[in-house]
């Protein structure tokens, strides 16, 4: 049974959004999947912080915060419970920070993401960003219903397991009558199984 911190609060926020990662997380290794979802629950955070108000400026402040937070992750520091696990990480906190600022540059983020996933994983290899920049995307149109166009078959070669299972869900919820809602268990475990054998770890 896995412990209870006051970082699950915030992986089941995740998973609130994306049920389909209880099923998701199968297919991570077993010693990997807390780490992992603290890091895909601290993007969710961002992700909240960037689209969920009309008026930028109180997820302008938000993403502020977490600039100054994961510049002290580089430093030894941190406050927010998912430091706990992530802040120990030797990664790209910094220059995660210097890409917060709205609007965000899918590209440029989606490198920096794809960097991160590799050294949580503790593999190297070169992603297709623009892939990962899709899933962004989709993220977006998710919290501001707007449209977004998402590859129906994206390159996954390259990516970390996580990341090819999350841009992998994207795709086939953009394929989906409706957007918003979550894929069949079956589904959703058909989805990972294909996306983390075509993944790089």
């Amino acid at each position: 049974m896995a412990a209870v911190t006051p970082a699950n609060d915030f992986v089941a926020k995740h998973w609130q959004r994306w049920p389909e990662w209880q099923f998701a997380s199968v297919f991570l290794a077993e010693d990997q999947r807390a780490l992992i979802h603290d890091w895909y629950a601290l993007q969710n955070e961002l992700w909240l912080a960037a689209y969920s108000f009309e008026d930028p400026t109180p997820g302008a402040a938000k993403l502020a915060w977490w600039q100054e937070e994961l510049r002290g992750w580089s430093k030894g520091m941190r406050r927010h419970p998912l430091g706990a696990s992530l802040q120990p990480r030797s990664t790209h906190w910094n220059e995660l920070a210097d890409q917060l600022t709205l609007p965000f540059d899918d590209g440029a983020l989606a490198s920096v993401l794809s960097k991160i996933d590799h050294d949580l994983a503790g593999s190297r290899g070169m992603a297709h960003t623009p892939s990962i920049a899709d899933a962004l995307s989709f993220e977006r149109s998710l919290l501001r219903d707007d449209s977004s166009a998402v590859s129906s078959s994206p390159k996954l070669r390259g990516l970390s397991r996580a990341r090819a299972m999350q841009v992998a869900l994207s795709a086939a919820r953009a394929k989906s009558s409706d957007v918003t809602k979550p894929l069949s268990p079956l589904r959703t475990i058909l989805t990972c199984w294909r996306a983390a054998r075509m993944s790089k770890s």
